[in-house]
């Protein structure tokens, strides 16, 4: 099908990311459809995570995320973590929980 390294940066990059993007779309698409079909918008919930540190320094991230170097510098409440076109949050329809560490359970309340 193609010439190129499916383990190389330009698969990941030309072919595999545009992909994923496009899938993840068309599920979201899926599921807000499914949920306009039930009563009083109920049915399939759609919940983003996504990393954003609590304080303005990201002092409150994880150590893993600390030692990972890139990661150490979070987006934070005064500079917001953004989300692709299309595959975002709709406010006061979808979940939308910020995260400090890798686990969303252990830095969020998605577990109550």
């Amino acid at each position: 099908l193609t010439n190129i390294d499916e383990d190389s940066n330009e698969y990941k990059h030309t072919i595999g990311f545009p992909r994923m993007i496009a899938n993840t779309k068309r599920l979201i698409e899926a599921v807000r459809a499914n949920r306009k079909k039930q009563d009083n918008d109920q049915g399939s919930e759609l919940i983003f995570t996504y990393l954003e540190s609590l304080t303005g320094n990201s002092r409150d991230v994880s150590l893993d995320y600390k030692l990972s170097g890139g990661l150490s510098n979070l987006p934070s409440p005064s500079s917001p973590a953004t989300f692709l076109s299309g595959i975002s949050p709709i406010p006061g329809k979808d979940i939308a929980l910020p995260k400090t560490s890798c686990s969303v359970f252990q830095s969020t309340n998605l577990d109550y």
